[in-house]
């Protein structure tokens, strides 16, 4: 069990409790320096090259190799796959405003989650420009580009 950090002066990433580990491919130390005073909270998995800006925190997520986070972004209970590119100040809403189970959006197909707190689902390959918002449940197809300051939500 590996003991708890905090940011300090020392660029050491706040980890509230270990994260746990998915085999041989995922490293703490192959994330890159950038993750300073960023914010990982438990229940997380994080792949092999992987760049995390300042200011993020990721919350119950799976971040996919060679994705990259820009600085002062959130993502919630979400998927993310591949090579993602998910800009600055962008974000993953994980819950609707009246706290109802989150529906799952994909195109025409959508389902009750039976789940109050749910994030998006994004595939591989998909570029989300600088402060753009991913409504809960929402699942962005592998390839999509969405250009900043784009308000996504699955229809």
């Amino acid at each position: 069990k590996r003991p708890e950090r905090s940011s300090g002066d020392s660029g050491k990433v706040k980890v509230k409790q270990p994260l746990p580990q998915f085999g041989k491919t995922q490293s703490r130390k192959k994330v890159r320096k950038k993750e300073k005073d960023s914010f990982i909270e438990s229940k997380k998995g994080e792949r092999s090259n992987c760049s995390v800006g300042y200011g993020v925190e990721l919350k119950n997520c799976i971040v996919l190799g060679h994705s990259k986070i820009g600085r002062l972004s959130f993502i919630g209970d979400s998927v993310l796959g591949e090579n993602v590119d998910f800009g600055a100040g962008s974000m993953t809403v994980n819950r609707t405003v009246d706290w109802e189970p989150v529906t799952i959006r994909n195109g025409k197909n959508s389902f009750n989650s039976g789940m109050v707190k749910v994030g998006a689902f994004i595939g591989d390959n998909v570029v989300i420009g600088a402060g753009n918002t991913i409504s809960p449940g929402t699942v962005v197809p592998p390839g999509k580009i969405f250009t900043a300051r784009y308000s996504v939500q699955g229809k």
